[in-house]
C-alpha cells in the first residue's frame, strides 16, 4: 500500500514539474512587439507662404484645424509652389509618398492636377478654384462676392471723396465677380461712388501692391480695397486718412487704425467633410461652391470706427443673404458701358456668374479687356 502511494506521489510530482515546465517556457516566450498605427496621410500644395496674412494661411489654418479634428490623420504641405511643370512634379511626389488626398490650393494647379490624378487613381486631389473636375479630382471654391458686398456696402458709407481703389491680381471670372459684388454694394448707399481697379499681374508681388497702392492714393482714392492683406502695403502715419478693406484674413490687431474691415475664409470644416468622404470610402467628384450661410466666407469683425448706423446696415443685409432672401446680382443692371445686362427682376444664374466677364457701372478699369484666363476660375 505504502508502494503504491508512493508511486502516486511520484506520477503527482512529475505531473507538477511538467506543468510547471510549461508555464516557464509559456511567461519566458517574447512579448509581440506592437505595430505602429498607419497614419492617414493629406497634403497641401501652396502658392505662397504660411505666413503672408492672406490666402496661403488663410488656407493653412484649415490644415491645422483638420489635423486637430482628427488625431489619425497627419498633414504635410510644400510652400511657393509655381504652377505648370514644378506643381506636376510636386502633386506626383506626394502622391508617390502615400497621400490619399492632396489640396491643391489655387486655380492655376487645375491642369497639372488633372495630369497627375490620371497615373495615381488611388489618390483624391482636390483643387481650390479648380477648372475641371475628374473621377479623382474634385474642386472647392467659396462665394466671396457675398461678404465683398457687404464691405462694398462699408466703403460706400464712409468715402469722404466717392473715389474707392481697388488692387487686383488679373482680371479673371472670380475678382471681377468680387469687384462687380463690392462696387454694387457701394453703389447701393452712395450711387455716385466710383470704384477705380488697379491690375498687379502678380498674386506674390509685394511691391506691384505698393505701386498700386500709392497710385491709387494720388489718383484721389481714400479708401483701398486689397487682394492681399499685409500691413506693408499701408502709406506712412501722414496719410492715416486713408483706410483699407483686406481679403482672406482679419488684419484689425496689425492695422487697427487703418483697417476698416476684411473678408475672409474658413476651409477648416470643408477639409475634414473630404477627408472624412475619402476615410469612410463615400467621397466622389464634385463641385464644392460654399456661401455665407456655410461659414466658408464671411466677414471680419467690423472697425470700431464704423458708425452704428453702417453696422445695422450691414447686419441687416448679412441677415439677408444667410436666409438667402437677398440676391446681389438682380436686374436692373447695367455694365461699365451703359449696356443693359439684367432687366427689372431678372437674376444671374450660378453658370453666368461662374463665366463672367463684364463690369458694371462705377467700375473705373484699365483699357485692356478683361483676361479671364490667366486667374484661377471657380467651379
Amino acid at each position: 500500500m505504502n508502494k503504491f502511494r508512493l508511486a502516486i506521489g511520484i506520477v503527482l510530482l512529475l505531473t507538477l514539474t511538467i506543468a510547471a515546465a510549461g508555464c516557464a517556457r509559456k511567461m519566458a516566450s517574447p512579448a509581440p512587439v506592437p505595430q505602429p498605427v498607419k497614419m492617414f496621410k493629406v497634403a497641401f500644395v501652396y502658392t505662397g507662404t504660411v505666413n503672408d496674412k492672406g490666402w496661403t494661411q488663410a488656407q493653412d489654418q484649415g490644415r491645422q484645424y483638420l489635423e486637430k479634428l482628427f488625431p489619425g490623420v497627419e498633414t504635410s504641405y510644400v510652400e511657393a509652389v509655381n504652377p505648370g511643370n514644378d506643381a506636376e512634379l510636386m502633386l506626383a511626389e506626394l502622391a508617390e509618398k502615400g497621400n490619399r488626398v492632396i489640396f491643391a490650393t489655387d486655380g492655376s494647379y487645375s491642369d497639372a492636377a488633372l495630369k497627375v490624378a490620371k497615373r495615381y487613381p488611388k489618390t483624391v486631389f482636390m483643387v481650390c478654384s479648380g477648372a475641371k473636375t475628374a473621377p479623382n479630382v474634385g474642386v472647392y471654391a467659396g462665394r466671396m462676392y457675398e461678404p465683398r458686398y457687404l464691405a462694398g456696402l462699408v466703403a460706400g458709407k464712409m468715402t469722404g471723396q466717392g473715389l474707392i481703389g481697388y488692387v487686383a491680381a488679373d482680371p479673371g471670372t472670380e475678382e471681377i465677380r468680387d469687384i462687380d459684388a463690392f462696387t454694387l454694394g457701394v453703389q447701393k448707399v452712395n450711387p455716385k461712388a466710383k470704384v477705380q481697379v488697379v491690375w498687379t499681374h502678380s498674386r506674390l508681388g509685394l511691391q506691384y501692391e505698393k505701386d498700386a497702392v500709392k497710385s491709387l492714393i494720388e489718383d484721389g482714392a481714400d479708401i483701398i480695397v486689397q487682394q492681399r492683406d499685409d500691413p506693408a502695403v499701408r502709406p506712412p502715419a501722414s496719410e492715416r486718412a486713408i483706410h483699407f478693406i483686406g481679403s482672406d484674413g482679419d488684419l484689425s490687431r496689425q492695422a487697427p487704425l487703418d483697417d476698416l474691415v476684411s473678408t475672409g475664409w474658413d476651409w477648416g470644416p470643408t477639409f475634414a467633410a473630404t477627408v472624412k468622404a475619402v476615410q469612410d470610402g463615400t467621397w466622389s467628384s464634385s463641385q464644392v461652391w460654399g456661401d455665407m450661410s456655410s461659414h466658408m466666407v464671411d466677414l471680419a469683425p467690423l472697425n470700431p470706427i464704423v458708425p452704428e448706423d453702417v453696422r445695422t446696415l450691414v447686419e441687416s443685409q448679412k441677415k439677408q443673404l444667410l436666409q438667402g432672401i437677398k440676391d446681389i446680382f438682380v436686374g436692373p443692371l447695367k455694365d461699365q458701358h451703359g449696356v443693359v445686362r439684367l432687366k427689372a427682376g431678372q437674376r444671374l444664374t450660378d453658370s453666368q456668374l461662374l463665366n463672367m466677364d463684364w463690369f458694371v457701372a462705377g467700375v473705373k478699369t484699365p483699357p485692356s479687356p478683361p483676361a479671364t484666363n490667366k486667374s484661377k476660375s471657380t467651379p
